[in-house]
């Protein structure tokens, strides 16, 4: 079985078990597992709606990585997806890496920081099924998430950072993206770092997501961080991606 087929097979045990009920309430009001179920099944793992993301996601990150020639074929790779939800983007880059036989890294660590935490239950419900468990990290404690990663020495990783719709939807919080970008400064030092941020909706909302690509980079460099090579693809989708460098 494909991992992206084990993803769909994986959330409809999930959902058998658990129940689910069908919402399409804003994230911050998925107050119960079953709703937050009900949320991924219309937005995530439907492949007949038109937000549909897995292969949009898969898409994205393959393009970005050649595009910026990351070959990630280090020894050791970290990932941090911000607004990670049901933790689509960490197996759309385990799909990635899996895929790669002869140029697999040795080990592999996921964290995800959502502030929903029902979506970080169902992304560890997602995670207890693969037999890599302990790589995936999920928190929805903002004071946790980062003392967790400054905590870390990742001098010897390649850092990937991906944003899915979480940097659109807190276009009206400048708060957070500061939040966000605190969590990224604590990547380095590290051996390369790209960060990438794909938005299902780009057909709706191209100028909301270049402005916070923008506001993104604002924020970064209050940290020392810089976007280098920060591009847009030039086509339909709303896919930013560049490489990171700490002054």
């Amino acid at each position: 079985m494909s991992i992206r087929d084990r993803y769909r097979s994986t959330f409809n045990d999930i959902a058998k078990e658990h129940g689910e009920v069908d919402s399409e309430a804003k994230i911050d009001r998925l107050d119960s597992l079953k709703k937050a179920i009900g949320y991924t099944r219309r937005f995530v793992v439907d492949e007949e709606q038109r937000h549909y993301r897995y292969d949009y996601y898969r898409d994205a990150l393959s393009d970005a990585i050649t595009r910026l020639d990351a070959d990630l074929a280090g020894c050791q790779v970290v990932h941090l997806d911000i607004g990670c939800g049901p933790g689509l983007f960490s197996w759309v880059l385990h799909d990635h890496l899996r895929s790669r036989k002869d140029r697999r890294p040795e080990s592999v660590v996921y964290y995800g920081y959502d502030h929903c935490a029902n979506m970080i239950k169902l992304a560890n419900l997602f995670w207890d099924s693969l037999p890599y468990r302990n790589n995936f990290r999920g928190d929805f404690r903002l004071a946790a998430t980062a003392a967790t990663l400054k905590d870390q020495d990742f001098s010897d990783y390649d850092v990937v950072v991906t944003f899915g719709y979480a940097l659109v939807q807190v276009q009206n919080d400048p708060t957070a993206l500061n939040h966000f970008a605190m969590l990224i400064q604590y990547m380095f030092p590290s051996s390369s770092c790209i960060v990438i941020a794909a938005d299902a909706h780009s057909g709706l909302r191209r100028e909301a997501f270049s402005s916070q690509c923008r506001a993104l980079q604002a924020a970064l460099n209050e940290y020392g961080v810089d976007l280098e090579d920060r591009r847009l693809l030039p086509d339909s989708r709303s896919v930013m991606f560049a490489r990171l460098d700490k002054e």
